[in-house]
């Protein structure tokens, strides 16, 4: 029977740091099913989906601590099923570009919860003074109406003084 397991690294970014844990990570007997790397200022942080048996996963959640430790980082491990993909009815792709202040990725959050999207991805970054914001929501067959959505958007955009935004819907 499969097993997995996420793990959040988050450490000093210097070379071969990734090497290592992935080296680990292979060590264990572990396979990585997903991975994402950012680097926040001198920092890096590390999420990846490991898949293996059991003794491999219970093998990587024993080691890893003394492992984080010996490398300088801090991680978070937890014990999860394989993702089950939903049937969604279309998925929204959000780019905003907007002066920066206080609570506008929330507004922004807000906006995808209250029109009912699973949030499956955000990125943001400052440049300037201007807040650069991208999103992916899945769109289930239950939502408010396209139509209605765009208008919205329009409306908070607007409200919030955009630069640029824009709004695509894909059905699946």
């Amino acid at each position: 029977m499969v097993h997995h397991l996420v793990i959040t690294a988050v450490g000093q970014d210097r070379p071969d740091i990734v090497n290592k844990i992935t080296r680990h990570v292979s060590d264990c007997g572990c396979n990585i099913v997903d991975s994402r790397l950012a680097l926040y200022g001198s920092e890096f942080t590390l999420i990846m989906l490991l898949s293996g048996n059991w003794n491999a996963i219970t093998r990587i959640e024993t080691t890893l601590p003394l492992k984080s430790q010996e490398l300088d980082l801090i991680t978070v491990v937890k014990r999860t099923t394989q993702h089950e993909q939903r049937h969604y009815h279309a998925r929204a792709n959000l780019k905003i570009r907007v002066p920066d202040s206080a609570g506008i990725i929330r507004q922004f959050t807000q906006f995808i919860s209250d029109q009912g999207l699973s949030l499956a991805s955000l990125r943001s970054q400052l440049d300037h003074q201007f807040l650069e914001l991208e999103m992916v929501a899945f769109v289930p067959d239950n939502s408010v109406s396209t139509d209605q959505m765009q208008q919205q958007f329009d409306a908070l955009c607007q409200q919030l003084g955009t630069e640029s935004a824009q709004l695509i819907i894909h059905p699946q």
